[in-house]
């Protein structure tokens, strides 16, 4: 799920977030989510991913994250979001 980055689709938020729809809802990590791939800062998007989405973030991964959606799988899941 990390190499395929798979975890960006909300409909695989529920993994990661087993109280989604009582104390988190979908729509609010959809929005955040988007808001910070759209911002320039990467501390954001690695907070974000590792705090909401259980993403490890270390020396090896920190360069996986680009700022910009330039591959076609993560243009497939901004687009659905």
């Amino acid at each position: 799920m990390i190499k395929s980055r798979d975890y960006l689709s909300p409909d695989n938020f529920y993994i990661t977030n087993p109280n989604l729809g009582n104390s988190v809802r979908k729509d609010w990590l959809t929005s955040k989510l988007r808001e910070v791939m759209d911002g320039s800062e990467e501390d954001d998007q690695q907070t974000f991913l590792a705090k909401h989405l259980n993403v490890p973030i270390g020396m090896n991964h920190a360069q996986q994250f680009p700022t910009q959606c330039s591959e076609p799988k993560l243009r497939q899941y901004r687009e659905a979001i």
